[in-house]
């Protein structure tokens, strides 16, 4: 077996202990299906020693309420993360890697605009909030977005058609994504 490089998808908390990860320092891709009653922050510790660890997926089948605003990844090399679990609100941008540039966030069910929060990530590349990641009652894009130069890819799903119109081409809002290469909706 090469240990250089670890991948390990659909690793279940449930059926095995976060403890296991303690070792794992070789670690590149991580998917986590369920938690099962693991708090982010015990997961997080048992990573710390992963520090090649630059691919993360949360995913919480059953809505744990117990992790709800608790994301703390101390994970400097962390470069990409997909979270799809509830979360009604982000954390601060000093929760969030320092390096990272890829964020997907589904099922999330933010009542709070994520985009505030977002856009002091200056490293992203790729944005994506899509199937109930935003289920407020307002989102908007702050003018700061403008800023992310880094930021090649867009993908937002459920606003309504009022608020992709704003952000099109002859939209009035399209200063704010004009300099994003790929910005796309999903309905």
């Amino acid at each position: 077996m090469d240990h250089s490089s670890w991948t390990l998808r659909g690793y279940s908390i449930e059926s095995s202990s976060v403890e296991d990860l303690l070792g794992m320092t070789k670690l590149r891709t991580l998917t986590v299906h369920s938690l099962d009653g693991c708090t982010l922050e015990t997961l997080s510790a048992s990573l710390c020693e992963s520090r090649e660890l630059g691919q993360l997926s949360l995913y919480e089948v059953m809505h744990d309420r117990h992790n709800e605003g608790k994301l703390v990844l101390d994970l400097i090399q962390l470069k990409f993360l997909t979270v799809g679990m509830h979360m009604p609100r982000l954390p601060d941008q000093h929760r969030f890697p320092p390096n990272l540039t890829n964020i997907c966030l589904r099922y999330c069910c933010m009542e709070d605009d994520p985009m505030p929060i977002l856009e002091k990530l200056l490293h992203l590349k790729l944005v994506e909030l899509s199937y109930g990641a935003f289920t407020g009652k307002k989102m908007e894009l702050p003018d700061e977005v403008i800023y992310i130069t880094s930021l090649k890819q867009l993908t937002i799903g459920g606003r309504n058609s009022e608020w992709v119109w704003k952000l099109s081409e002859r939209g009035q809002d399209h200063y704010k994504v004009h300099h994003i290469p790929c910005v796309q909706f999903i309905y």
